[in-house]
């Protein structure tokens, strides 16, 4: 869509991406919690504050399809139809990440401290960031690959694309990283040697 924009903002898109998401689980777990603690007839929930974050991380990923079309409409700024795309694929990644680490602290029949908590955010940066740098691995073996080509064809540039796609997905997965922000980094990478 806008490659070299996309590639241009990445600081940002990433910022927004990984502290949004964030705070979107925190701020909605708290508040679902807090309204469950309430003595009311209509909010007699009795759920746990784990089960709330698994719920927030779901609700969490934010399809901006709209807002991006109104963007287009209205000529907004280029920079800022960018910002807001690219924090939504980095977002769908984020959330799953987020989903994974809080279905496993609502899984532990164990009391869960602070150091728990920590523990997640650092797995979800881990895991997230492990999936990408994966795909932009690939990435780099999808280039060389199209660039080193004795008999340059669209058929089998197409091929190596869609199969490093592949490859980037279900390496990151097997290792129990982001599949989805692999798939991004690869195809980012792929993007930029196609802008260069």
């Amino acid at each position: 869509m806008y490659c070299r924009d996309t590639i241009l903002e990445l600081d940002g898109i990433m910022l927004y991406a990984i502290n949004g998401t964030l705070f979107n689980v925190v701020s909605i777990a708290g508040s679902l919690y807090g309204t469950s603690l309430l003595d009311d007839d209509l909010t007699n929930l009795n759920i746990t504050f784990r089960e709330c974050l698994v719920f927030s991380s779901i609700v969490s990923a934010v399809d901006p399809v709209a807002v991006i079309a109104v963007f287009e409409e209205l000529n907004v700024q280029k920079s800022l139809t960018v910002l807001v795309f690219g924090e939504s694929l980095f977002n769908d990644g984020v959330a799953l990440a987020a989903f994974e680490g809080t279905t496993s602290l609502a899984s532990s029949k164990e009391a869960v401290g602070v150091v728990d908590y920590v523990l997640v955010v650092v797995s979800l940066i881990t895991v997230g960031l492990g999936g990408f740098l994966i795909g932009c691995v690939c990435g780099v073996v999808s280039a060389l690959l199209t660039k080193i080509s004795t008999k340059p064809s669209r058929i089998f540039e197409i091929a190596v694309i869609v199969i490093t796609a592949y490859i980037s997905y279900a390496a990151a997965s097997s290792v129990s990283m982001s599949g989805i922000l692999a798939i991004i980094g690869c195809g980012i990478v792929q993007v930029k040697e196609d802008c260069s």
